[in-house]
């Protein structure tokens, strides 16, 4: 294992175990002039672990078809132990699907052995330090929103003295813990924007291929033209025959179809992006001073984009929306609820487990009822939970004021939040929400 990175170099990890590919690759890498590059390689899974366990490598290149590989099962596992390396998955055979999947799944890319490039190669290294950097800065961040916390902790019994700003005090704290979340969060809402964009860019460079090829095929047709209306009808059957060859060459029945699928997917892949941000705007926005209809069902999608990576790689999610009513009160406010529950759920599972989203009604109330297969509470701190500042997490990963302020907003909204959990088998949380509630709801000042 190597020790002793210094701050100047683009550290690099190669994982091959074909020597004559290892030495293209290492070579195409070490001509990086953008970078100093400083290369280490490795022949199999079991040697990359040992080489990322107390090093931060900048990238990883990676073959999945390894002998000790287990496809996109071993990228997960990469994913797992270092969320923070970019991988470049370099693959021996063209598989579109295979590619998509991987990029899904949190490849920065998927190079095809023989198809690429120095460029091609040193524009995917771009992008994934480009990514790093990002990273980076938002995991510095994430750190300055857990000092602004224990500020705010602090301080807390002195604000419990001013009683006549109680309410703005306690719109501070709900829209400070909410931050606070988002700043957890932001590393996997960067992820899940890079996993559409990585193929965005993928299908742009196809794309920018394809216009090439089919510049070529209409730069013969003008040739046609040129000499055909110049009679020159032997040197044009010469000229039709050349077109005909390429075309055959080139695949352009296949290009011409394989064009729509790649900006339906482009395009599918934009969507993505703007949902995802639309939706962490939405979250992160402090709500109107007025009440106004809360959709159930669409407020529990849209946490889940905000949360997906999050919880992805922990449990299978299992939802039953049925047909809700509309309630009023705070958007907002209500999706913070969400977004502690069902995080605290995911937290919950120690390895691989289940989430499961259910929505009923009554006459009075809409049920959203969340549980998990996690480790579950025990019962002597099941009376503690929505105690402000009680946790059960190591210092550090927790303020102990988010399920404090999820039952603050529902008594809000003059709902009620019951729990239910066994150790060993997991935790059920019961929201009820009021369709009519008994008395005006306060609005914020």
């Amino acid at each position: 294992m190597t020790q002793g990175f210094t701050s100047k170099e683009f550290h690099i990890l190669i994982v091959e175990d074909n020597p004559t590919d290892l030495k293209l690759l290492e070579g195409l890498v070490s001509k990086l002039t953008l970078y100093r590059p400083h290369i280490e390689c490795v022949g199999s899974v079991r040697e990359a672990f040992n080489c990322i366990e107390g090093n931060d490598y900048d990238l990883l290149l990676l073959d999945l078809n390894l002998p000790d590989s287990q496809g996109l099962k071993t990228l997960g596992k990469f994913r797992n132990v270092c969320p923070y390396i970019p991988i470049i998955i370099i693959s021996s055979q063209y598989n579109h699907e295979m590619g998509m999947d991987a990029i899904a799944n949190g490849a920065q890319d998927y190079l095809v052995k023989g198809e690429y490039n120095a460029k091609m190669l040193s524009k995917s290294i771009y992008f994934a330090i480009e990514r790093k950097k990002v990273e980076k800065s938002l995991k510095i961040a994430a750190k300055d929103l857990a000092t602004a916390e224990i500020y705010l902790r602090q301080k807390l019994g002195e604000l419990e003295k001013l009683n006549q700003d109680l309410q703005s005090t306690q719109e501070q704290l709900v829209q400070s813990e909410k931050m606070a979340g988002l700043g957890q969060l932001a590393a996997g809402v960067v992820h899940e924007i890079n996993n559409p964009m990585g193929y965005i860019m993928t299908n742009l460079n196809t794309l920018n291929e394809y216009i090439s090829t089919l510049n070529g095929i209409l730069s013969q047709y003008d040739s046609l033209s040129h000499v055909m209306k110049n009679g020159e009808v032997e040197q044009g059957q010469e000229v039709l025959s050349q077109i005909d060859k390429l075309v055959n060459e080139k695949k352009i029945d296949f290009i011409v179809n394989d064009i729509d699928d790649l900006l339906k997917e482009t395009k599918e892949g934009a969507k993505r992006v703007k949902d995802i941000v639309l939706e962490l705007k939405n979250f992160a926005c402090m709500d109107k001073h007025e009440l106004v209809p809360i959709d159930i069902n669409q407020t529990l999608e849209s946490t889940l984009k905000v949360v997906w990576n999050e919880i992805k790689y922990k449990c299978k999610l299992h939802k039953a929306f049925n047909d809700v009513p509309t309630i009023h009160g705070y958007p907002s406010r209500i999706g913070q609820v969400f977004l502690n529950i069902i995080v605290n759920a995911a937290q919950a599972i120690e390895d691989y487990g289940d989430v499961f989203i259910e929505t009923t009604a009554t006459e009075s109330d809409v049920i959203i009822t969340i549980s998990d297969s996690g480790k579950g509470i025990p019962q002597t701190h099941l009376k503690n939970i929505f105690t402000p500042f009680f946790t059960t997490k190591t210092p550090g990963d927790g303020t102990g004021l988010g399920l404090s302020i999820v039952h603050n907003i529902i008594q809000e909204h003059q709902g009620e939040i019951r729990v239910e959990s066994e150790v060993g088998k997991g935790t059920t949380f019961i929201i009820l929400l009021p369709i009519n509630p008994p008395k005006p709801m306060k609005a914020h000042l």
